[in-house]
């Protein structure tokens, strides 16, 4: 009750912001700035009517927040913010339909979503931002390709987004996020690749160790920590 208390609370100030909003886009459309802000909120109210459990209602916000970012993609082209925009909205429709159960639907919104992130990527490879968000594209695909049955294609995702991030933890060991990212694709490998499980939830769980002892401490650092422990404990020594 309290969290949805919250969720009220927050949605009440969402709206008075969108309220705001709206009058400044309408009274100069021309703005760019105010057509962005505009999809920002939209895209805000999507994501709390989401997880207040409102699919429909997220999804007239998000698609909303999507008409806004096709729209300013399709008149400035060049402009990598709006292509990156745009790869957020469609990748936040794909993540309703998906929890919707609509799996065609979002695998349509997850692959424009992919598209965008590639060009973004092959446009300017040095950019860690542009890559981690390739990253999380291949990982929702892979997800959605597991939950339907096709472990074949979802490992192939999973690889690709494990291979770069494993590039950019190399290129910066000193960064505790990117060892920190690599623990989800690990894991989801070890799941899609049983007799391989022990090496990769042996690494995450040593990735973690590491991150401690060196105090770089997060939000549930110790729970992950415990539950590849209990994990490894489950399927025994290693064989080799």
């Amino acid at each position: 009750m309290a969290a949805l208390g919250q969720g009220e609370a927050a949605r009440d100030f969402f709206q008075k912001s969108l309220a705001i909003i709206e009058r400044l886009a309408r009274a100069e459309p021309e703005r760019a700035d105010y057509q962005r802000d505009l999809s920002v909120s939209y895209n805000k109210l999507g994501e709390l009517m989401a997880a207040l459990g409102q699919g429909e209602a997220a999804r007239d916000f998000f698609e909303k927040d999507l008409a806004i970012s096709e729209r300013l993609a399709r008149a400035e082209p060049e402009r990598a913010d709006y292509q990156r925009d745009l790869s957020v909205s469609y990748g936040n429709l794909g993540d309703l339909m998906a929890k919707l159960g609509q799996s065609e639907a979002a695998r349509d919104f997850f692959q424009k979503s992919l598209a965008i992130r590639e060009r973004l990527v092959r446009a300017e490879p040095e950019r860690a931002d542009y890559q981690r968000d390739l990253c999380v594209s291949y990982e929702r695909l892979g997800d959605l390709l597991r939950k339907d049955g096709n472990v074949g294609a979802a490992g192939a995702y999973f690889r690709q987004s494990l291979a770069i991030l494993e590039r950019l933890a190399d290129a910066e060991p000193e960064r505790a996020d990117l060892q920190r990212d690599l623990v989800a694709p690990l894991t989801r490998m070890a799941q899609l690749e049983p007799d391989k499980a022990h090496a990769y939830l042996g690494r995450a769980l040593q990735i973690l160790r590491t991150l401690k002892s060196a105090g770089r401490q997060f939000a549930q650092l110790d729970e992950w920590i415990a539950i590849l422990e209990q994990s490894l404990e489950q399927l025994g020594p290693a064989s080799y």
